[in-house]
């Protein structure tokens, strides 16, 4: 009864030059069962594995998000990876973060960590307390076997290259923060201290201000002019419109999926134990004319409750009801989150409200898993390059396949302009889940590294 798998949330990808010989190299994030992998850039430009034993023994976990941060103060990379999945039940070793310190040639040893254990996504590194090392925060994806319920986050504070949990302390919000997919690391009030807006699926975009030390939920401040509770994948930043202000670039599900949200008609999903039997159970809805209906038919919901086909003997009884009688009186002890807006986005900042700009119809094709802002034709404007798709639907619902990726090339006003797969040579047709910017040889040449589920990594090189 899931809306989609959540065991294929990877792989993880982050670029970063390890080995101090001023080129990029990269990690690119293994499956179950599965190896990750650190890959080292030569002067040729051409990318070899670097063999390391710390990531080789712990192939048993799921690789879905990473980054490379000085962790100890040595002056190199160190790499950060988050466990997710839901192959084990929650808080279980499984879900463990790891921390691989480097040696400053790209070999890494492991560290250890708090045992956090939460099956989570995205990872970003950023001093918070302002005392010249880089703590972490991690978005919590899902609690296995219960989803939606909201997941908690948190922040490790580096003390000297020793990481502590002090989520409870400085970001109280965190706890139950929700399903989060990604996060921004900003300087939202300009204070010279760091922000962060965290998005996720079921999420609005999420505004944590840092005042007196801790991390606050701030939604009046900050507003948003348009319905943006969302199935975000995506959140990154960039002055789009020339106005000095930061602006906010958001993946969403798209407008071509067979699930649709408004706020007239919002996406819904009820979780609970509706049929008293100790399980967890999913149940998405749609509004129907006057109406909220289950979104999975007769069949498939009477083999999570059976005993539908005792209260609703024919599929016709069964269609005739809303979702409130089928699923009986524990509706109102159910979870229940609604969706208001799968659109890809632009947010343009005007003071303290940002406002909602759909992307054009070519990026709504799918989801949008990745973004990469930047002037990739050398104009001086930034152009923003997007790729997604979600090939892990519920076998009722068709696979999203059909973005092939999009190069949008900007004004430097706020607009910008689909370009053609023949004039922009992306044609990325695969289950995207990340994409980053690198750069090749000394020169620096830009790239986009491309991270694909079930697939092989691929490397978009500029002409």
């Amino acid at each position: 009864m899931l809306p989609h798998r959540l065991s294929r949330n990877g792989p993880a990808i982050c670029v970063g030059d390890i080995n101090g010989d001023g080129l990029d190299d990269f990690f690119a994030g293994g499956a179950k069962d599965q190896s990750g992998a650190v890959y080292l850039q030569n002067a040729e430009g051409k990318f070899n594995m670097h063999a390391n034993p710390a990531l080789e023994r712990d192939k048993n976990y799921e690789d879905v998000g990473a980054v490379f941060f000085d962790a100890d103060g040595d002056k190199d990379l160190d790499l950060y990876v988050v466990s997710g999945g839901t192959e084990e039940p929650a808080n279980y070793s499984y879900y463990n973060n790891r921390l691989y310190l480097n040696n400053g040639k790209g070999d890494f040893t492991k560290s250890e960590l708090p045992p956090i254990g939460i099956s989570g996504m995205c990872v970003r590194a950023f001093d918070f307390d302002g005392d010249g090392d880089q703590d972490i925060f991690v978005g919590g994806r899902v609690i296995p076997n219960y989803y939606p319920y909201p997941s908690n986050s948190f922040i490790l504070q580096n003390n000297q290259g020793k990481f502590k949990d002090v989520s409870a302390e400085v970001a109280p919000a965190l706890s139950k923060l929700g399903l989060v997919t990604d996060a921004l690391v900003t300087d939202i009030n300009k204070d010279n201290k760091p922000d962060l807006i965290v998005v996720g699926e079921w999420m609005p975009v999420t505004f944590l201000v840092q005042r007196d030390g801790k991390f606050v939920k701030d939604t009046t401040t900050y507003t948003v002019d348009a319905p943006n509770i969302g199935w975000w994948n995506r959140i990154t930043e960039a002055d789009l419109n020339g106005d000095g202000e930061k602006d906010l670039i958001l993946g969403n599900l798209g407008l071509n999926y067979k699930y649709h949200a408004s706020p007239e008609k919002p996406f819904e999903v009820f979780a609970g134990d509706f049929d008293g039997n100790s399980t967890y159970d999913v149940f998405l809805a749609k509004h129907l004319k006057d109406k909220m209906v289950p979104i999975r038919g007769r069949q498939c919901s009477s083999e999570q409750l059976p005993d539908i086909v005792e209260r609703f003997p024919t599929y016709r009884a069964f269609a005739e009801s809303d979702i409130t009688k089928i699923l009986g009186d524990n509706i109102t002890k159910a979870i229940n989150l609604k969706a208001n807006n799968f659109a890809s986005e632009f947010l343009i900042r005007k003071g303290n409200s940002f406002h909602a700009v759909e992307m054009p119809a070519e990026a709504q094709f799918g989801p949008v898993k990745g973004i990469v802002c930047t002037d990739f034709d050398q104009d001086g404007k930034d152009d923003i390059l997007v790729a997604g798709n979600w090939f892990a639907s519920e076998y009722e619902t068709p696979v999203a396949d059909n973005s092939i990726g999009l190069l949008m090339k900007g004004d430097g006003k706020g607009n910008f302009e689909s370009q053609n797969v023949n004039h922009s040579g992306v044609f990325l047709t695969q289950d995207i889940r990340d994409l980053q910017l690198i750069h090749i040889g000394k020169e620096g040449r830009k790239a986009v590294l491309v991270a694909i589920n079930n697939g092989p990594l691929k490397l978009l090189k500029l002409q």
